[in-house]
């Protein structure tokens, strides 16, 4: 391949065998795969190496411009910018970085801050196990990943956001296939960190080949350490979780996860969701919390068949190990709405291993059929809604035949002709998220306990619409 920059570059060793030789009056810079060795970072002259261009790139610089082509450099971010660098692709989608047979792709940042990394094709094809991203460290912080397009990954999480870091924000991507491997490993890992913003993305597998049932959640927010560190502040908002493919025992959305003696997580806001039930893949629930207090689960929808793997179909609250007993989960304004009657159980979870569990105001749809309860748990029956609407919300059920947002590099385009990750999130939205205008849901939010925007991130006004698409104006 013409345009593809050769072999792993190792920062520390390589950097003493290039010049650096000048820097751009505007503080923009530009990489290019294609490049000839040599480059200074210019427009006429870029740097060659996507790694290099890191290392030498100023502190105080605006931009780091890529062009397209292949990069195979290992990514090692450890500056603090002096300004917010942007690192991004000319054109979204046509850089790509990708690991060469028997290699490996991980952008590293353990001391680096300040910075947005947007517009990437990010995956690992050679079958070593790594992180395709990696943010730790109590430095890393002030750090987005924007509209970059995040798959196929053969071995541990895609992405990892660890051990201190802070003020990171997610936004934007899609993230698709992640490892068929019978353990746990996500999409997203986001583990003792705080101040973190996971938004305006899309979740989801679409498998080739089985197993189909092994992969963990798509994404987990929990402390795996042994000690009394914190998992804080985190908001997962206006993302679209589809096409279940995993463990019969995970949800979609994990908060807790290794039965520790303190809170996993706390202080944790769901809001604004899309989560499809197209799968016939058994699941545990939409969304699950073990050992965990502070959680609000707010605005989100529901919809589809979401095949009970023995647990339930929304929710499920529970306790593992030496996990404390969960304390103050929030249900408000949600649309659950399974069109087949086929829902088990709604929740579940013992009444010891949790109190102050609220359901308020929330929309049930169980194809007509009762809202089947677990007496054993903190949710019996929809009489535990002291404000539950019953009734179809008028979504649109027809989900057998979803077009996945897959990317397609030759053609520059996702698998629907679109061009771009909002128009793939906006499609979805529209046509499986939205209901028509007589539904039960328009008008009957509680807006006390409403974000002011929707999924669309359209104001939703006086009279907002449960769920997470408001139609009212």
């Amino acid at each position: 391949m013409k345009d593809k920059a050769k072999g792993v570059i190792i920062l520390s060793v390589l950097a003493s065998f290039y010049i650096y030789a000048g820097s751009c009056s505007a503080a923009n810079y530009y990489v290019a795969a294609d490049a000839e060795p040599g480059g200074d970072g210019t427009p006429e002259k870029p740097w060659n190496s996507f790694g290099f261009a890191l290392q030498v790139i100023p502190e105080d610089a605006d931009s780091l411009i890529v062009k397209d082509g292949v990069y195979t450099d290992t990514l090692s971010i450890s500056k603090k910018f002096k300004k917010h660098l942007v690192i991004k692709a000319e054109n979204p989608g046509r850089a790509r970085i990708i690991n060469e047979e028997g290699e490996r792709v991980q952008l590293i940042s353990s001391s680096g801050s300040n910075f947005t990394l947007e517009g990437f094709e990010v995956t690992n094809l050679s079958g070593r196990g790594e992180y395709l991203v990696l943010l730790t460290g109590n430095n890393a912080q002030n750090i987005v990943l924007k509209n970059n397009i995040f798959h196929d990954s053969f071995h541990n999480d895609m992405v990892k956001i660890n051990a201190g870091a802070h003020n990171i924000t997610v936004t934007g991507n899609i993230f698709y296939n992640m490892p068929q491997e019978n353990y746990g490993v996500q999409f997203l890992d986001v583990n003792v960190v705080y101040n973190v913003v996971i938004q305006d993305n899309i979740f989801f597998t679409n498998y080739k080949q089985p197993p189909f049932n092994a992969a963990s959640s798509h994404i987990v927010i929990k402390n795996s350490t042994q000690t009394r560190a914190i998992t804080k502040d985190i908001t997962v908002q206006r993302n679209i979780f589809l096409n279940w493919q995993g463990k019969s025992d995970q949800p979609f959305l994990l908060l807790g996860e290794d039965a520790w003696p303190f809170y996993e997580a706390e202080e944790i806001m769901v809001q604004n969701n899309l989560f499809l039930g197209n799968s016939k893949v058994p699941i545990e629930a939409a969304f699950g919390v073990k050992g965990c207090r502070g959680i609000t689960f707010r605005a989100n929808t529901v919809s589809g068949d979401l095949p009970c793997g023995g647990w339930a179909y929304a929710t499920r609250i529970n306790r593992e190990g030496k996990n404390l007993v969960l304390k103050d989960i929030y249900f408000y304004n949600n649309i659950w709405a399974d069109p087949t009657g086929t829902m088990k159980r709604f929740s579940c979870g013992g009444k010891k291993d949790s109190e102050n569990v609220i359901y308020k105001n929330n929309l049930y749809w169980n194809g007509g059929k009762d809202i089947p309860g677990d007496c054993q748990g903190q949710f019996c029956s929809v009489a535990d809604d002291p404000k539950a609407l019953t009734a179809d919300p008028l979504l649109n059920y027809d989900q057998e035949n979803i077009i996945f947002p897959e990317w397609d590099f030759s053609k520059k385009s996702f698998s629907s002709g679109n061009k771009t990750i909002r128009e793939e999130f906006e499609r979805l939205v529209n046509k499986y998220g939205a209901f028509k205008e007589n539904s039960p849901a328009r008008g009957k939010a509680e807006q006390e306990n409403m974000p002011a925007e929707d999924i669309l991130g359209n104001p939703r006004g006086k009279n907002p619409d449960i769920g997470a698409f408001n139609l009212s104006k």
